[in-house]
């Protein structure tokens, strides 16, 4: 039956036919085999997991940092953790028991760090430490060709953090990622709220109100490197640890909520008064102020800052004055809420998802980067060093204007 209808064809034959068809379905079966090997290559991809590490073994890290890698990264082959590394030893064996899937190799000291920053298998590390050696141990690993993702703050010296980021862009083009955790500019909650500010006007006015309690009872107060003058600024010869190492976070919320427009380039006014009310912690444990920002096309907005670390119970409150209505973020536990007039819905409530963003975030950068998909500055966005620099920065500034020299 084939046959026949061949030959009524022109010039045609069964061999001819026979032919056509065996080319026809190699055609189709190369075209099957390579979408096929396209989509292996694809799933591939997504199954070869970041091969990292975590340096710095402290109370972050055991209790926030390993639980987000041994989740969902860990169990869709996002990230495998292959060595775990702290100053003592006792330390890094502590974080590493503390993984159930990731079977992390133990370094401590300094052939320890050596061996990680040596490692050919170890793509990019998280840096869990205090900032003034998370500053230079970041710049080896950097230099070694490791992608960064450092805690904040970035440092505590504006020179030395402005010589870091110039030696980082002057390793390359496709040099590695550098980016600092500061979990308060990837809170979903400050996100729609910067949304929110531009649907309404702008900020004419904010004002944050922090009381943290703090007290022996809590794990940080145990932390000798925050009650140090050494690896924490001071003023006047008191020290800010606190101040310094925890407000660092509000400072990225502001700028977040007010947004480009009204931070990028703008004039800058400080003034602020330091108190020492919490006589057990012996340093400055309170500072109210105002920061005003003014632009060179006639904008300006005035934030009123009171964070005191004296409180006898913990509450965050930001009020927010806009051009055509207001609004409220207040933290409860294990979320936030937002509410005001001109706010749709009326009410919102987001749980903290800061930290699980803020390294999904790095690690998508990390793969795009292997693929060359867009510039580093690009890839590092909210999470650069220079965003970090600008938050420590604008709490720096308010420090200077407190200082009686």
């Amino acid at each position: 039956r084939s046959s026949s209808r061949v030959t009524r064809g022109r010039n045609t034959s069964p061999i001819k036919f026979n032919t056509r068809a065996r080319r026809a379905r190699q055609r189709k079966n190369r075209r099957m085999a390579a979408t096929k090997g396209s989509q292996e290559g694809t799933q591939e991809g997504i199954r070869t997991p970041m091969r990292c590490a975590i340096l710095g073994g402290g109370t972050f890290a055991q209790n926030t940092y390993v639980p987000i890698l041994e989740g969902d990264l860990w169990k869709f082959s996002k990230i495998a953790v292959d060595a775990v590394w702290s100053r003592s030893e006792e330390t890094a064996k502590t974080l590493s028991l503390s993984m159930w899937h990731n079977k992390a190799e133990v370094h401590f000291g300094d052939a320890g760090l050596d061996a990680i920053i040596g490692s050919d298998s170890i793509e990019a590390v998280f840096i869990v430490l205090p900032p003034r050696p998370a500053l230079e141990i970041t710049l080896r690993c950097l230099r070694a060709g490791k992608h960064v993702l450092g805690e904040k703050p970035v440092g505590t010296n504006v020179e030395e953090i402005e010589a870091a980021i110039r030696e980082h862009v002057g390793m390359g083009q496709w040099r590695p990622i550098w980016g600092i955790a500061e979990n308060y500019r990837f809170e979903e909650t400050y996100e729609v709220v910067s949304k929110l500010v531009s649907s309404l006007g702008g900020v004419i006015t904010l004002s944050l109100n922090a009381s943290c309690a703090l007290s022996d009872s809590s794990p940080y107060w145990h932390t000798p490197w925050r009650h140090s003058t050494v690896e924490l600024p001071e003023v006047d010869g008191i020290g800010i640890g606190y101040l310094f190492e925890g407000p660092v976070h509000f400072m990225a919320a502001i700028r977040k909520i007010l947004g480009q427009e009204a931070c990028l380039g703008a004039r800058v006014t400080a003034s602020a008064t330091l108190m020492q009310q919490n006589r057990e912690l012996k340093q400055h444990d309170t500072i109210s102020g105002y920061l005003r920002f003014d632009t060179d096309a006639g904008s300006s907005c005035a934030c009123a800052v009171n964070i005191c670390y004296a409180a006898f119970k913990p509450r965050v409150q930001f009020v927010i004055t806009c051009r055509r209505g207001n609004i409220v973020i207040e933290r409860v536990p294990g979320k936030y809420v937002i509410s005001g007039d001109g706010v749709e819905p009326l009410i919102q409530e987001i749980p903290f998802n800061g930290v699980d963003r803020e390294i999904s975030y790095f690690i998508d950068a990390v793969r795009k980067h292997k693929g060359r998909e867009a510039p580093v500055e690009d890839l590092e966005g909210e999470c650069s060093a220079r965003e970090a620099l600008l938050d420590v920065q604008h709490l720096l500034a308010l420090f200077r204007s407190a200082s009686t020299s």
